[in-house]
């Protein structure tokens, strides 16, 4: 939705600059997001799970 939203904002012209920005963020953010996910879903498959690290304080 958001590549449908920013390909009609470009072709109308500059006067949605901020809301493409916008969008672009978000996109990139939910790529990250799905990014860590498969990297999770991959270490579950292997058996492999990420021990957090304690605070010494």
């Amino acid at each position: 939705a958001e590549v449908d939203r920013i390909s009609r904002w470009q072709r109308e012209g500059q006067k949605f600059r901020a809301s493409i920005d916008k969008s672009m963020e978000a996109i990139r953010a939910l790529d990250g997001e799905i990014c860590e996910l498969g990297c999770e879903r991959n270490r579950r498959t292997q058996g492999i799970s990420v021990v957090p690290v304690s605070d010494s304080r």
